[in-house]
């Protein structure tokens, strides 16, 4: 249990061994990494800024975590050191759109992110958004809810949205 911090929306390995999440411990506000039975954390990024919504890849070999500074979300990877590597930062969805959220999921197959948008003229803009790593780009798949999980087949997506899920395909 941690108790020097709040650890805010987790995130675990595929292995289910490790955990990554966002907290403020000791004073320092950055993405965390630690085993799940239990444990010490270990910080994985630098800085203390407005860093949250970490999502492990299905490998564990890369975090995307949302910039709240910048308003964007980067990729990076937690088995290097913070300060030898520099974050991959996903485009922007476009002229006056809002900024991706990661806080979905990646996909099984490691080849996309589901999450939502933020920071447009209206504020949060319900849907589901997929990044597709392979070719840089996004496609919106609904117009509705929010907090996309994949399941195992990486085609299919559980959306809730008004007190229900929606499978999407």
């Amino acid at each position: 249990l941690l108790h020097r911090g709040d650890a805010v929306a987790p995130s675990f390995s595929p292995s289910g061994s490790r955990v990554a999440f966002w907290a403020a411990i000791n004073g320092i506000r950055d993405i965390w990494t630690m085993p799940a039975a239990g444990g010490e954390p270990q910080p994985v990024t630098s800085g203390s800024r407005n860093w949250h919504a970490p999502v492990l890849s299905p490998d564990g070999s890369r975090i995307a975590f949302v910039d709240g500074n910048a308003g964007r979300t980067l990729i990076f990877d937690p088995r290097k050191a913070w300060d030898t590597q520099t974050p991959e930062i996903l485009p922007p969805l476009g002229p006056g759109r809002g900024a991706f959220l990661t806080a979905g999921s990646w996909s099984p197959d490691g080849h996309h992110i589901a999450g939502g948008e933020t920071g447009g003229p209206s504020g949060l803009r319900p849907g589901v958004l997929v990044y597709h790593l392979d070719s840089r780009t996004y496609e919106r798949l609904t117009d509705f809810g929010d907090g996309p999980r994949w399941l195992n087949d990486s085609r299919r997506l559980v959306v809730a949205s008004e007190g229900k899920l929606f499978l999407v395909d």
